[in-house]
């Protein structure tokens, strides 16, 4: 295939001409034979200084329409090499980002990331060093180059890995480059939302507190932790600190020599030996006064929460509405309109407002297979209903038979709510047939709505025919979602059976599951959590939390013991306590093979800040699997709930997870 024409259903990553970046990394030399052993066309571009002007020269060194660069620090593995590339994306607007796996870390994300360019693209990129009028620039900003138009893509494979610190210098420049980028983006959202400052963009917040707090097992880790905490600490430090000046490696380098070196250098500079104590006591000191979530990982605990698939999601909802957007606007094939129409429903899936009038606008259109004018006015009345300006303009313009023959769209908020109570299933019954309107929805005994009953709209044709569907439960001890508390159907359908399961548990948190109230609650909800082996030991910064803790190893390790031994366990307090999880955890691990932590009070509730409340992976696809039988219509939300599973936590090859 040529490398200027990607042909009629697209190609492979490695049928674009590719690039290496880089600057000053001793290891460079050594990834360029690894790149050039599984990509023998790739050429390489060294020492050019700036950010912007590196990636111009890429385009410059190579022919054809696109360009896939390659940073040094990181290495491809041979299955993103053979990635498929949909020629639906090759619209000249998007850059296309396979996330990169931080070898510190363990986080998945841009940092590192294998991209493919538009050569035209990038050439009107202006951002870093060359950003106009200086303005402050930290990140390639691919939706400033054409408003409207460009957009980021992240695609789903997984197979490389960013290996920042191989030397204390470099660890310690990408740990300070990176909080500062990401301060800069949380101030940017928290502005931009009215939020009273920049630890309260809770998203952004999360990723700063896994760079200052997973490192300590890495070679070179606690530079990179002691860059990430300074990097947050420098406007204190520095009254007037410029964050531009991460762009400038050679000012990163006076400081490093200037400032960092002086004071941890025990030896010559010829021949380093590190104040390691100085380094420890300064960097827990600085991690004090950030005044954000952290924990101060041992090595050992380091390298597992570096393990933890949950923290790496790798699509928001706006960015793929966004993607969604610019793609449907700019395409003019059916194969365009319909991967517009895959990233707005996986958008739509994690309840972005835009994404249902986006949706609204293909259906309305007839622009994607099973057009329906019918569904396009649910989806703007839902986009409405969750607060999105252009929707109700939208369903405005449908003829009015259309719109007046949708069934309506309510909050969650707006439905009647039945919680179930200590009067039993009797009360219960009588409450469900009191119950006026065609649905409702159940709040088991001492659930709560959640913040998602304000943006929520319930999809009343999943609940036709009398069915009921589940909703996501946020849990008080670990803090992750659980596929319980809530259910939707028609009250008639309940009150018939107030105990029936849910046929499908959708994966969107709607409730706020109650705490334990006694130590054998709490060991019977860890039981019956099924939460998975490094998560099990989640949650002894809450009471009752170690005894759930011990419930969910117990799980593990094969099930409860007897009535009288469920009551001896709940009995246990402080070191009995203890010296049982700790020997269920080791149990644990024996049966599943797997290693078993179990996390410290401090260490619960850091994670529990770096985890975002998104379900995990086996949520999404158990979903899909629970849809797939509930009729057409089923079947066809059970493919959205499954390639949203897909992008959201990709197609990881199993090595890189080594």
């Amino acid at each position: 295939m040529s490398t200027n024409d990607p042909g009629p259903a697209g190609g492979r990553l490695r049928d674009f001409p590719a690039v290496f970046l880089s600057y000053d990394e001793p290891w460079a030399d050594a990834h360029w034979r690894d790149l050039r052993a599984l990509l023998p066309h790739a050429v390489r571009v060294h020492g050019v200084k700036g950010l912007d002007a590196c990636h111009k020269a890429a385009a410059d060194a190579v022919a054809g329409d696109w360009v896939v660069t390659v940073d040094a620090d990181t290495r491809l593995g041979p299955a993103l090499a053979d990635a498929p590339v949909p020629r639906a994306l090759l619209t000249g607007d998007f850059r296309l980002d396979w996330l990169s796996r931080n070898a510190v870390n363990g986080l998945w994300s841009g940092n590192g990331c294998v991209k493919l360019w538009p050569k035209a693209l990038l050439r009107e990129m202006r951002t870093h060093e060359a950003a106009e009028g200086g303005a402050p620039s930290l990140d390639h900003d691919i939706g400033g180059i054409r408003p409207g138009r460009s957009a980021q893509v992240t695609m789903p494979e997984r197979d490389a890995m960013t290996e920042p610190a191989q030397t204390a210098f470099l660890a310690f420049r990408a740990g300070l480059r990176e909080t500062v980028f990401l301060r800069r983006m949380a101030e940017e959202v928290a502005a931009r939302r009215g939020l009273p400052g920049w630890t309260a963009e809770t998203s952004v917040l999360r990723l700063i507190s896994v760079w200052c707090s997973i490192g300590r097992h890495a070679p070179n880790g606690l530079w990179l932790l002691y860059g990430a905490r300074l990097g947050l600490a420098l406007p204190g430090l520095r009254p007037g600190w410029d964050p531009a000046g991460v762009n400038d490696y050679d000012r990163i380098a006076d400081l490093w020599a200037g400032q960092v070196m002086p004071r941890y250098l025990r030896g010559g500079r010829a021949d380093p030996g590190w104040n390691w104590e100085r380094l420890e006591t300064d960097l827990r000191s600085i991690g004090a006064g950030l005044g954000i979530p952290l924990a101060e990982f041992d090595s050992a605990s380091s390298r597992l929460a570096a393990r933890l698939e949950q923290l790496s999601p790798a699509i928001t909802p706006s960015r793929g509405d966004s993607a969604g957007f610019r793609l449907q606007r700019g395409s003019r094939s059916a194969e365009g309109d319909a991967a517009a129409r895959g990233l707005l429903e996986i958008a739509a899936a994690l309840d972005h407002p835009a994404a249902f009038d986006n949706l609204g606008r293909l259906h309305a259109a007839g622009r994607m297979a099973g057009a329906d004018p019918a569904r396009a006015a649910w989806l703007f009345r839902a986009a409405a209903a969750m607060g999105n300006p252009q929707a109700a303009g939208h369903l405005a313009e449908l003829p009015a038979g259309v719109a007046a023959a949708a069934p309506p769209a309510r909050l969650a908020q707006d439905l009647p709510v039945i919680r179930a109570g200590p009067g039993g299933a009797g009360a219960l019954r009588r409450a469900l047939r009191a119950c006026a309107g065609p649905l409702c929805l159940l709040l088991d005994r001492g659930v709560q709505p959640g913040p998602a009953f304000a943006t929520h709209v319930p999809d009343p044709a999943l609940a036709a025919g009398g069915r009921v569907l589940g909703y996501m439960g946020l849990c008080a001890v670990t803090g992750l979602p659980r596929p319980e508390g809530i259910r939707l159907a028609a009250p008639e359908v309940l009150a018939e059976a107030p105990g029936r399961p849910a046929e499908a548990v959708l994966p969107v948190v709607l409730g706020l599951l109650p705490a334990p109230a006694s130590a054998m609650e709490a060991l019977r909800g860890g039981l019956r959590a099924g939460t998975p082996p490094l998560l099990a030991g989640l949650g002894r910064d809450v009471r009752f939390g170690g005894h759930w803790v011990l419930g969910a190893l117990l799980a593990l390790a094969g099930g409860p013991p007897d009535a009288a031994g469920m009551r001896r366990l709940a009995a246990l307090q402080g070191a009995g306590l203890e010296t049982r999880v700790a020997a269920a955890a080791r149990a644990a691990a024996g049966r599943t093979g797997q290693e078993v932590p179990v996390w410290t009070a401090e260490e619960s509730r850091a994670l529990k800040a770096m985890i975002p409340a998104v379900p995990a992976r086996p949520h999404w696809t158990a979903a899909a699997g629970g849809l797939a039988g509930l009729g057409a219509y089923g079947a066809e939300r059970a493919r959205v709930m499954a390639a949203a599973a897909l992008a959201i936590w990709g197609a990881v090859s199993p090595a890189a997870c080594r």
